[in-house]
């Protein structure tokens, strides 16, 4: 082959290997053994050397590859000559520097230290999940002989199958019902857990009439599951905390928020679109402003400008953005009027809330001063429904999961006695605002408020005089722990539930 390398099988061999052949009775005596030949040159190593990753090369053959490319020709692990050391095994007798033993002996002490603690991790791994095996199975024993005890001793039982997974938060839960034991909110949970526990042992009940055969169920009896999601999310949070703010006084006049007139009082409505990214205000100001969700949260500023703004007739109290059509927006106004795609003139005062249902992105409700809510169909240009009530309707909203379904409920907390303070709902909270300045976070289940925020005054000096301000809007992001809200000084805060 003369001067220069040759490749086989992907390494470069140096030329010099194939003027200098072995014997073929050498050759023969290791043909069982491979370890004693080079994977490059594929003949008994010369001056062998082994790599960090294990394997051994003639000298000249690894260096020469190691100047064309920078792996382990056997393992494609990344590779350079100082990770070269001579392999005593196969050199016996060589002649090596102290220098290169310590290297060596470097190398092997860590790979050493490596393997003894992948083994030690290895057995601690085994022996943590025997004994989670071997407690589960015990636990398991135990509850098989704890069926015939009553309601709470079931429950009990049931809570301690599940003590490893849920530890950390019964624990979150057990001291803050020892904070509310002496509060009126324990009795609220005492009442909502018998009438949950009662009415799924009745349904209990009436489904062993009707089987031949029941079942027995090892896991929490329904009423305990129903209460448990219900205690779990009301002790989930206990304050609002602010994430943005801004001025958008505009939105009311002062000349209307003291007054003796109550219709004199100024509304704000607050509303997300369908995907969270924008919000729209509308006032008094006889305007619609949509703003940038991510911008008044990110940039803060004292004031934001609004990318897109509407002007109106009438002065606003209320808007609904369609959770289907981002383009769609209805709102109410001082004149009775509900507008979305056409505009729709029945009420005969002021219409005081809209709202789009959204199961049915055709389909919206109002209330008015009239004493009338009503049903509209953005398909036909007159109310499909109309409901006279025996006061006036201050606000409406639809079922979240209905287009057909309201629930009532009574919470106490906030004051409301002359100004409307807004209302929104989402999946477990609904929140509302208070003549106090204050936001009002209930539990659907729960009649004491669960978390509050009070807005400070910045136009007052001193201490701020009882109802100089109110909240006037307030909006859930969809069924996240984040919400809007506006009180009548003009000021629009993003707040956040947490614990």
């Amino acid at each position: 082959m003369g001067g220069g390398s040759a490749s086989i099988g992907g390494a470069v061999v140096p030329s010099v290997k194939s003027e200098v052949p072995q014997p073929s009775s050498e050759i023969q005596a290791v043909e069982d053994d491979r370890d004693v030949l080079c994977p490059i040159c594929m003949q008994i190593m010369k001056d062998a050397f082994l790599t960090s990753c294990g394997h051994s090369f003639c000298y000249m053959c690894i260096v020469t590859h190691l100047q064309n490319k920078s792996d382990c020709p056997s393992c494609a692990t990344y590779l350079t000559t100082s990770q070269l050391f001579p392999n005593f095994l196969l050199n016996k007798g060589c002649d090596v520097s102290v220098k290169e033993l310590d290297t060596l002996l470097v190398l092997l002490a860590e790979k050493k230290r490596k393997m003894e603690q992948e083994e030690a991790e290895t057995n601690l791994q085994i022996m943590r999940d025997f004994l989670h095996c071997l407690r589960k199975q015990k636990l398991e024993e135990l509850n098989e002989i704890q069926n015939d005890l009553r309601y709470i001793k079931e429950d009990i039982n049931a809570v301690e199958r599940q003590r490893v997974e849920l530890y950390r938060a019964r624990e979150k839960y057990s001291v803050k019902l020892r904070m509310l034991s002496d509060d009126p909110t324990f009795n609220d949970l005492q009442e909502c857990y018998l009438q949950k526990r009662r009415y799924w042992a009745r349904q209990a009940q009436k489904q062993e009439e009707r089987d031949c055969n029941p079942v027995q169920r090892e896991c929490y009896h329904p009423g305990l599951e129903d209460f448990q999601s219900v205690l779990s999310s009301f002790t989930r949070y206990s304050r609002l905390r602010v994430v943005a703010e801004l001025r958008h006084g505009d939105l009311f006049h002062s000349a209307n928020i003291v007054s003796s007139d109550l219709t004199a009082f100024s509304t704000c409505s607050i509303e997300f679109d369908r995907d969270d990214e924008l919000f729209a205000t509308a006032g008094v100001s006889r305007r619609i402003k949509v703003f940038e969700f991510a911008s008044v949260v990110n940039e803060q500023a004292d004031v934001q400008c609004p990318i897109v703004e509407m002007p109106t007739r009438s002065k606003l109290s209320c808007l609904s953005w369609n959770k289907y059509t981002k383009q769609e927006i209805a709102s109410s106004d001082y004149e009775g009027i509900v507008t979305s795609v056409m505009e729709y003139e029945e009420h005969e005062k002021r219409a005081w809330s809209v709202d789009f249902s959204r199961t049915e992105p055709t389909m919206l409700v109002s209330g008015s001063d009239d004493c009338k809510v009503k049903i509209w169909c953005t398909n036909q240009e007159t109310s499909v429904l109309n409901i006279d009530m025996k006061a006036n309707i201050c606000s409406v909203k639809y079922n979240p999961g209905s287009s057909y379904h309201v629930a009532l409920r009574t919470f106490r907390g906030h004051t409301n006695e002359k100004n409307f303070v807004g209302l929104t709902v989402n999946n477990e909270y609904l929140a509302c605002g208070s003549e106090t300045n204050e936001v009002f976070v209930y539990h659907k289940d729960i009649s004491r408020p669960a978390a509050w925020h009070r807005f400070s005054s910045e136009t007052n000096e001193g201490e701020e005089e009882p109802g100089s301000f109110f909240i006037s809007a307030v909006c859930w992001k969809s069924d996240g722990p984040t919400m809007l809200t506006a009180n009548s000084e003009g000021t629009i805060k993003v707040l956040v539930l947490a614990a």
